[in-house]
């Protein structure tokens, strides 16, 4: 029983998506170990079609329809570094860049 989120009867794959925009944000900021800190901010849209009968690939669990992504990256001295997150999908645009400002500040 999945306690976290309400599994959805929806499945989808990409049919179509934009070409992906990388942006690396660096900060004035350094770790102990003098280590620039920054970020990298991947935005992309996509739309997403009703998963084909037998289809043996990936899916996601989101009603067709057209999304906008976005997925953020700590990083130190340009390198990746800590956890990695899976991209966000969002309804508008608005929501999209939203979610990145916060992430970023």
């Amino acid at each position: 029983m999945n306690t976290f989120a309400p599994i959805t009867a929806h499945k989808s794959v990409v049919f179509n998506q934009t070409v992906k925009v990388v942006t690396h944000i660096a900060r004035e900021e350094f770790d102990a170990k003098g280590r620039q800190l920054g970020q990298r901010v991947t935005t992309w849209e996509a739309d997403l079609v009703a998963e084909p009968e037998n289809n043996q690939s990936y899916f996601i669990r989101l009603a067709p329809g057209h999304y906008w992504m976005a997925h953020v990256q700590q990083l130190k001295d340009g390198k990746s570094w800590g956890a990695s997150q899976r991209e966000h999908f969002f309804d508008t645009e608005a929501e999209r860049d939203a979610y990145v400002a916060k992430r970023t500040k």
